[in-house]
């Protein structure tokens, strides 16, 4: 395997873990052996947990700013402009649960109290995993 392939190996493991567990509940170890490498692998590609995890956020954010950008760069009425770009997030989260449950999770982890953080980060979790479904069948009705 190349520097390159094993690099986005690494970034797509890490981008699974870091969904499933958040950036606290995931560890170099979990990410070397789910990737079958040995930790100083990851150490020399990232430089540690941290390194890993700003260039998986920064790939998904990228990718969700790309979505809504294009969708108003395509002009019209506003209201076809709003209706657009909540159709491109709800792809988003169809297409990337993972990224969007990251993105949730760095948001929800913003210091405010806890409990709107624990209802933040639920919010997150439930729209990732089931609105963009349930909102499927408004997208095709609208035919938008």
């Amino acid at each position: 395997m190349t520097a390159s392939q094993r690099r986005e190996q690494l970034l797509d493991v890490s981008r699974q873990l870091f969904a499933e567990k958040g950036f606290e509940g995931t560890s170099v170890e979990e990410i070397a052996a789910r990737a079958q490498v040995s930790k100083p692998v990851v150490y020399e590609h990232f430089g540690g947990k941290e390194g890993i995890y700003a260039v998986v956020v920064d790939r998904e954010t990228t990718a969700l700013t790309q979505a809504l950008i294009g969708a108003l760069e395509r002009g019209g009425h506003p209201q076809l402009l709003v209706e657009r770009t909540a159709l491109a997030l709800l792809d988003y989260i169809e297409s990337s649960t993972d990224g969007f449950r990251m993105i949730g999770e760095r948001c929800a982890s913003i210091e405010v109290p806890t409990a709107i953080v624990q209802e933040g980060g639920y919010l997150c979790y439930a729209l990732g995993d089931n609105l963009a479904a349930f909102l499927r069948g408004f997208r095709e009705a609208a035919a938008i």
